[in-house]
């Protein structure tokens, strides 16, 4: 099923949608970064590292995390400042929308992709009878979709004329790579809706041991040449307007990589709000992928099986 073709899901409330970092490594106990366990509630990940480093006096250009968290949500994440100490991190009074959990210190930053996956835990209001649709999105997966938070405004088209050098390059490191990042993603996104529900594509690479579709750079991987996974690449590069030799001018944001065309959802499971008022469920993915998209699938395949249900005989409570 494509994007188009489901709900897309948005929290009511921040603590509808709760997301649990599941860290890499833990920090050593010592060494120049400090590294800071935080929750955030409907804040951007840059904007509560801003936040926390403007209270402690650090450089938030500095600072360094693993992946970004959604805005509306309660999040925590692991965020690294250098030259801080534990014990001034952990004597931070509340900060607006930010809240210190805990700090230690670690020779080197952290950086984008050091994390092992997330865990989410989202309410759905209103909604009960997901059991069936559950227990089959966790057998089967989903396509392993960029979410619309990736494509924010027009991100995909400035990053596709900063690719080009058609627009001069944003000054703040953050900001480059989020344009980046989008038309790579849109770029993959096509290719899922483009290859459709076909399990196997000849000469396409595998990526932790699975079919993977192109995160387009210069760097990047390509298909077998003359196969039909080659021909897909080169319609959707062509579709986007660039080559992998564009994504130079954007040096190593440019590098590009494969991205396993199947999300497996881990952990899954699911019971009724404390309140009565809809389901809560809960499950593990792996970095970079997007409990948004899991969701909305899980929606649509309830609403699916719904109808076929007698209304006294479908609740799952």
């Amino acid at each position: 099923m494509s994007g188009s073709d489901r709900p897309n899901f948005r929290p009511a409330h921040p603590e509808d949608f709760i997301v649990e970092e599941i860290p890499a490594f833990a920090p050593e106990g010592q060494g120049d970064h400090c590294f800071v366990h935080i929750e955030k509630r409907l804040l951007s990940t840059p904007e509560a590292v801003a936040r926390i480093a403007a209270t402690l006096g650090a450089d938030p250009k500095t600072a360094g995390f693993a992946g970004m968290k959604d805005r509306v949500a309660v999040a925590r994440q692991w965020v690294s400042l250098p030259g801080v100490l534990p014990e001034q991190a952990m004597a931070l009074e509340a900060i607006d929308g930010v809240r210190v959990l805990a700090a230690a210190l670690h020779p080197r930053r952290l950086r984008t992709g050091q994390l092992s996956g997330n865990r989410f835990t989202v309410r759905l209001r209103g909604i009960y009878d997901i059991a069936a649709a559950l227990e089959k999105l966790a057998a089967q997966g989903i396509d392993n979709r960029f979410g619309p938070q990736r494509f924010a405004g027009d991100n995909a088209a400035r990053g596709q004329a900063l690719v080009l050098g058609q627009a001069p390059p944003p000054r703040g490191r953050i900001e480059r790579r989020m344009l980046v990042s989008a038309i790579q993603a849109a770029v993959f996104n096509d290719y899922l809706d483009r290859r459709g529900d076909r399990v196997d594509l000849e000469g396409e690479p595998l990526r932790r041991g699975r079919p993977s579709g192109p995160v387009p750079g210069y760097r990047m991987l390509r298909a077998a040449e003359g196969t039909p996974a080659r021909a897909l690449e080169d319609e959707v590069l062509a579709r986007a307007g660039i080559t992998l030799l564009d994504f130079r001018r954007v040096k190593r944001l440019g590098r590009g990589t494969r991205r396993p065309l199947r999300l497996e959802i881990e952990e899954a499971a699911w019971w009724p709000a404390e309140d009565g008022d809809g389901t809560v469920v809960r499950f593990r993915l792996s970095p970079g992928s997007y409990a948004s998209e899991v969701i909305s699938e899980l929606l649509s395949r309830a609403a699916q099986i719904r109808p076929a249900c007698a209304s006294s005989t479908c609740s799952t409570q």
